[in-house]
């Protein structure tokens, strides 16, 4: 009887280091394809950074050149408000020295 109980035990731990075997199997190709997708998602997420940094420089960039347009755009506005003001009342001075001289 204790050769049967040998066999039986050594069937039962071959049996048990087949399950650990499978287990271990399992965990590392769980523990791989998370390794995997670690480095994917890493990747990706350098390539969104370096995308966003991208953008980012060329909003600025857009910015300025707008706020530059627009205080370009604001000069000349006034610039030309005032000369049309200094024309206009170079205009009513004549009229008024018309009118004087017509009277």
């Amino acid at each position: 009887m204790y050769d049967y109980q040998l066999v039986r035990l050594t069937e039962s731990q071959a049996k048990a280091e087949q399950e650990a075997l499978a287990k271990a199997d399992e965990v590392f190709f769980k523990h791989s394809t998370l390794k995997r997708q670690e480095e994917e998602m890493n990747e990706k997420f350098l390539q969104t950074k370096a995308q966003l940094e991208e953008y980012k420089e060329k909003f600025y960039k857009d910015k300025k050149s707008l706020e530059s347009d627009h205080d370009s755009y604001v000069k000349i506005k006034e610039k030309t408000e005032s000369e049309i003001k200094e024309q206009l009342d170079i205009q009513k001075q004549r009229e008024l020295t018309v009118n004087e001289a017509l009277q």
